[in-house]
């Protein structure tokens, strides 16, 4: 727990959400996902550690029901593509956790969230697929860059237009990329008539589960967080929680960081 912030940000809702952040990180889970469309057992958000060589990429583990199993560091790279042998490891490293998890059983369906382009070298997934018997989906989550979604409604002869729903989205025609709309003007209240909200735009790189699902999946995992009871994250807290990570690892010493229980979840 941070002491230096404002006087006014030590307020009820900061407490219960430092509790619920407690009880995330000790094993609970405030809220789970009971039907998540697909095959899928396990999924894990990547990031790469930024466009210097400055930071290790970073993997988050959740299951199909939003648990997270912990994270793992990859080894520092240069630039936004990790190398084929480093992404290797951290993919079975992933793989490993979550046999430790489950007594021993594979995860036979696996979806990668990458936060960004995916640069990699799809040979590596290839490899992991054919030596462990599993399905693997990698999917691009680009948070920015993506163009507007709106609603249009026709009012006798007025046409007005306001911010999608949550879930709105749209397909682009012969292409495995959408644009999906995670908040709604609605979560934002008074400022959701005053400012545009920011889709993401979702684009599948690799494996055999129809986009749509894959959409399906990002939905409902934005709309979940172990540390956060009043808001939910625009992204899906696989790529969240990498994402701030990347932040976080800027202000960390990387040598301790590399000696914590990676077992242990992190919540940011």
């Amino acid at each position: 727990m941070l002491t230096d912030h404002p006087e006014k940000t030590y307020s009820p809702f900061y407490y219960n959400n430092l509790a619920a952040g407690v009880f995330s990180k000790g094993g609970g889970l405030i809220c789970g996902l009971g039907n998540m469309p697909g095959e899928v057992d396990l999924f894990i958000g990547l990031d790469m550690g930024g466009v210097h060589q400055r930071a290790p990429g970073s993997a988050f583990l959740f299951t199909r029901n939003g648990a997270q199993l912990g994270w793992q560091l990859a080894d520092v790279q240069s630039g936004e593509r990790m190398s084929d042998n480093v992404l290797e490891r951290l993919l079975r490293k992933s793989i490993d956790d979550f046999i430790v998890h489950h007594q021993g059983e594979l995860p036979r369906n696996l979806v990668i969230h990458r936060d960004g382009k995916f640069y990699e070298n799809l040979k590596v997934i290839e490899t992991i697929e054919a030596e462990y018997g599993i399905n693997i989906n990698v999917l691009e989550v680009i948070k920015s860059g993506a163009p507007v979604l709106f609603r249009k409604i026709v009012q006798g002869n007025k046409k007005i237009f306001t911010n999608p729903e949550v879930g709105d989205c749209y397909r682009y025609e012969g292409l495995d990329e959408l644009i999906l709309a995670t908040y709604s003007g609605k979560e934002l209240k008074n400022w959701g008539e005053k400012v545009t909200v920011n889709p993401l735009r979702l684009r599948k790189r690799y494996g055999n589960t129809d986009i749509e699902v894959l959409a399906q999946q990002v939905l409902l995992l934005s709309r979940i967080h172990g540390a956060s009871l009043y808001r939910h994250p625009r992204l899906p807290v696989t790529t969240h929680h990498a994402d701030r990570f990347a932040t976080l690892r800027l202000s960390c010493d990387l040598e301790a960081l590399s000696h914590m229980d990676r077992k242990c979840p992190v919540y940011l």
